[in-house]
């Protein structure tokens, strides 16, 4: 029987992206370029919204939807965009914001595919990070949490697209 284990709590969380919005807004406080900060949906709704809350530098929104997950819980490997932006971000500073970066394919293409756009510089801000799945090379600027190999739900993060509405991030345990 599997039994949900909290390994980041709510306020784990709030905490964690207090800080990497504190990084940004450090980063970016002197930028003359327009600010773009990009939502990788869906996953990355909750983290997105409580980040850009945080932000006291001027950011315009734009979203992109693409996965390589499906319906599943394993990468396929084979990247989907299924939204683009909506906004040019020629000489803009981009910041793609997801909820983790796993074997680092969907942010690799995204990425590449997004500098064909000449934007004046991107950098990622994810939620998670788990570095030992990494299949490319790719280092996200900004990071609330490393973690190990574990399938983890909430807070945006889905279990057969379930479970984003949970306020804190889980881990299954098998009983």
């Amino acid at each position: 029987m599997e039994q949900a284990k909290v390994v980041y709590s709510s306020e784990q969380i709030a905490e964690a992206i207090k800080k990497v919005a504190d990084k940004i807004n450090l980063d970016y406080k002197d930028s003359t370029h327009p600010i773009v900060a990009v939502c990788l949906l869906k996953g990355a709704v909750l983290f997105y919204a409580d980040l850009v809350r945080h932000l006291n530098i001027p950011v315009r929104f734009d979203f992109m939807s693409a996965s390589s997950y499906g319906n599943g819980t394993v990468s396929s490997g084979k990247v989907n965009i299924t939204k683009d932006l909506e906004y040019d971000i020629k000489d803009a500073d981009v910041i793609l914001i997801d909820d983790i970066v796993d074997s680092g394919l969907t942010m690799y293409t995204l990425i590449q595919k997004l500098k064909k756009r000449e934007p004046h510089s991107i950098k990622v801000c994810c939620m998670f990070n788990k570095q030992s799945r990494r299949k490319v090379d790719l280092t996200p600027d900004y990071v609330c949490f490393e973690i190990p190999d574990l399938f983890i739900y909430g807070f945006g993060l889905d279990d057969g697209q379930m479970s984003r509405n949970l306020p804190y991030i889980a881990v299954k345990e098998i009983k």
